[in-house]
């Protein structure tokens, strides 16, 4: 029996993101910009830190994101679960800065399976499986990238010079 266990995480990692994608997010002509691995995403744009911070946060609120934390004066925002469809959640981590003549949105995102892919995974493995939250990275496939294509299609909607990916955390 012991010769099971070591497979069950491999069973369910699977499970939770098997025939999970981006579409229906991103268009494939804009999902092929993005480079593997990234992780952040850096929105450049010209007017204040105030700006938009208050920008992003009323972005945020219209589209049905909560905010769990949010510091005026550091410009950071945190958000809740949001689902994002195909039983997967997504939530932010935004901090905003002036950088020289422009202003910086700094976007991270964690994944979690929702409540179907919590159940399914349970049913088929007999474990109670508790979703843990993961960084959102695109070219992984799954949940992961479609988190991360959900954060990038955020960042669209908010006032941009240019937007960038980062690799590294």
């Amino acid at each position: 029996m012991n010769h099971i266990k070591p497979t069950i995480p491999i069973v369910l990692l699977f499970i939770t993101s098997a025939c999970v994608s981006t579409s229906g997010i991103l268009p494939e002509e804009q999902a092929r910009f993005i480079p593997d691995q990234a992780r952040t995403i850096m929105v450049r744009s010209d007017i204040t830190a105030d700006s938009l911070y208050r920008h992003t946060l009323r972005t945020l609120l219209r589209q049905g994101y909560r905010i769990e934390q949010k510091d005026d004066a550091l410009h950071s925002i945190s958000t809740g679960a949001y689902e994002i469809g195909q039983s997967t959640k997504v939530r932010y981590d935004i901090y905003i800065e002036n950088t020289g003549s422009s202003t910086t949105a700094r976007l991270n995102a964690d994944w979690q399976a929702g409540i179907q892919g919590n159940a399914m995974a349970e049913v088929l493995t007999g474990v109670n499986y508790e979703a843990q939250w993961d960084q959102a990275i695109w070219g992984e496939g799954g949940r992961p990238s479609r988190a991360f294509a959900q954060m990038y299609k955020f960042a669209q909607g908010l006032p941009y010079r240019n937007i960038e990916f980062q690799i590294q955390p």
